[in-house]
């Protein structure tokens, strides 16, 4: 997956920011009950992610 991708599913980050070579992105909210964070590399590949919460859609 790369972030067209990522942004055709989740739409727009509610924040990022760097992680060394990575770009974290951080998505939905505790209110929400879902939070998705996305590491991406300067390619714009997924290069890992993890979510919590019980309202997040299964992957």
């Amino acid at each position: 997956m790369n972030s067209f991708a990522l942004a055709a599913s989740y739409g727009t980050p509610a924040s990022y920011q760097h992680q060394g070579e990575y770009l974290q992105l951080n998505y939905g909210s505790a209110a929400a009950d879902c939070q998705v964070i996305v590491l991406v590399d300067q390619q714009q590949r997924v290069a890992g992610w993890a979510s919590a919460g019980r309202s997040c859609p299964a992957r």
